[in-house]
């Protein structure tokens, strides 16, 4: 019935089925419509059902679809899988927002391979998504071909130094990120030197975050050098 009504429906344009514990089969429905679908622009499926075979119907539906431009799934444990071919083929989605889910390092790869040739996303939040340093330098990488993607979201998932360096060599670059969050990561003072320097050819960034953060006086200092 889900299917039939969505493929169907040319009002509904937000669908928020957060916290219902739908079955399954209804989630494939709503994938199935999506690639039909002519009006819905932002849904949201967080602290559902949305496990990994899920995840790969909604990505394929966004091969599909040319309307959705918000996708939220927070809290779903889902790994990500097939969304670098969603990436690269939409034209429309513009926020995808995957908080509070086991993406880890291999998911963020997964990401990362379709921001290369993603021209619309805007908006791409992971945090608390276990991606690491690993998942870390692979977005940064990514976003050395990237010049569209503006707000990057990367609050508690265990990234230090070294994912640090690597995403301020993406800021140095092409990269045309204005608001970039690192909150509650493994960052000491020790990465401040990367940051700094990025800061001072950088022309884009509006708004970096590092709260709870080990940065210490030492690093607010080194940090103060790329603000003059």
């Amino acid at each position: 019935m889900i299917k039939e009504m969505l493929s169907h429906n040319k009002t509904i344009t937000e669908l928020t089925l957060c916290i219902t514990s739908i079955n399954f089969d209804y989630i494939y429905a709503i994938a199935k419509a999506l690639k039909v679908n002519t009006s819905i622009t932002s849904l949201d499926l967080s602290n559902s059902n949305v496990m990994e075979s899920c995840f790969v119907s909604l990505s394929e539906a966004l091969c599909y679809n040319k309307t959705l431009t918000r996708l939220r799934s927070w809290r779903c444990g889902i790994v990500v899988g097939d969304i670098d071919k969603a990436l690269t083929v939409n034209k429309t989605l513009e926020k995808l927002e995957l908080e509070l889910n086991e993406i880890q390092w291999m998911g963020a790869t997964h990401i990362a391979k379709g921001l290369r040739h993603n021209q619309t996303l805007r908006v791409l939040k992971l945090m608390s998504s276990n991606i690491g340093d690993k998942g870390a330098t692979a977005i940064a990488e990514a976003l050395k071909f990237n010049t569209f993607l503006e707000e990057l979201y990367l609050r508690h998932n265990r990234i230090t130094s070294s994912g640090v360096k690597s995403i301020c060599e993406a800021l140095k670059g092409h990269a045309k990120i204005k608001r970039l969050g690192l909150e509650q990561n493994i960052i000491t003072h020790r990465a401040m030197g990367f940051i700094s320097k990025a800061l001072m050819v950088n022309k884009v960034l509006e708004e970096l975050n590092l709260n709870f953060n080990n940065v210490g006086d030492k690093g607010a200092e080194t940090l103060s050098e790329g603000l003059k």
